[in-house]
């Protein structure tokens, strides 16, 4: 972890408890994203995404994003789930910057 990153205090993890439940039958079938997860804090950070395929191509950009913003990233296990939500993830935004 650079110093710079130690001193921003920036976290992926973004709530505390359970993941959500998945894979409702109301789930739309493109809502594919990558999570982050720290014991019970989650975060998610790339998505939606249309297939699992393409969410999980992604998990290693997502690593590499995530380790830009927070230097603990590399504890944080990273894995892909369907969510019943359309936002965008909290690092989609880096992934557009960068294409």
């Amino acid at each position: 972890m650079t110093a710079a990153r130690a001193r921003t205090g920036a976290s992926l993890l973004l709530a505390s408890g359970p993941m959500p439940l998945l894979l409702a039958a109301n789930v739309p079938v493109s809502n594919h994203y990558v999570v982050v997860e720290s014991g019970n804090r989650h975060g998610v950070l790339l998505g939606p995404f249309v297939t699992t395929d393409e969410a999980i191509a992604h998990v290693p950009v997502a690593e590499k994003l995530a380790d830009k913003v927070d230097g603990w990233s590399v504890f944080y296990l990273f894995r892909v789930l369907r969510l019943p939500t359309n936002k965008p993830g909290k690092l989609m935004h880096m992934l557009q910057e960068a294409a």
